[in-house]
């Protein structure tokens, strides 16, 4: 038996395929009965199978970062358009949910800086278009890494935004004239 041309969302971009090698045939698992109404209050035995559906997961399509000043809570023009290019990336990708956190070199003011950092950048997707039920922010708490150039770091004066979209969403725009 064999699985035949097997496409990832990957290869299909570069539109390549991967043949996976056959699989030996499986013996046929013998069926359940189908569930009652009501479900027995005791545990499953230990030769009991369940088949528990997994919930949709979440994947992070995209990542983008925008860069601050130093001490600062202020998006320059560059940055401006790197937020509205991520704001057509989300709906371009079909994003579910935009998570954004903000960074901070001063550890006594990670919270407050971070988080205005974050804000700034949620206000302007929300002017981009985004739906601002759908943005989550947070600073990140945690203290920044030690530098040793000797000045702040300035891989800590960032916000990541990070584009997520439920796996089963639809990937992107669909071809009808196949």
């Amino acid at each position: 038996m064999s699985m035949g041309p097997f496409r990832s969302i990957g290869l299909a971009l570069l539109g390549a395929t991967l043949s996976l090698p056959a699989l030996p045939a499986l013996a046929a698992a013998p069926e359940s009965p189908p569930p009652t109404s009501s479900p027995p209050k005791s545990s499953p035995a230990a030769g009991d199978t369940a088949v528990a559906k997994a919930a949709p997961t979440d994947i992070i399509f995209n990542r983008v970062f925008i860069f601050f000043r130093n001490n600062e809570a202020t998006l320059t023009p560059l940055m401006a358009k790197q937020v509205t290019r991520a704001a057509e990336l989300a709906k371009q990708g079909g994003a579910t949910r935009v998570k954004i956190t903000g960074y901070s070199d001063d550890a006594k003011h990670a919270e407050t800086l971070g988080q205005a950092r974050a804000d700034v950048v949620k206000d302007q997707l929300v002017k981009a278009g985004i739906a601002a039920d759908m943005i989550q922010t947070q600073p990140r708490i945690k203290a920044p890494p030690p530098s040793d150039v000797g000045g702040p770091n300035p891989a800590n004066h960032r916000v990541r935004i990070a584009l997520i979209r439920a796996l089963a969403a639809p990937v992107g725009p669909r071809d009808t004239a196949r």
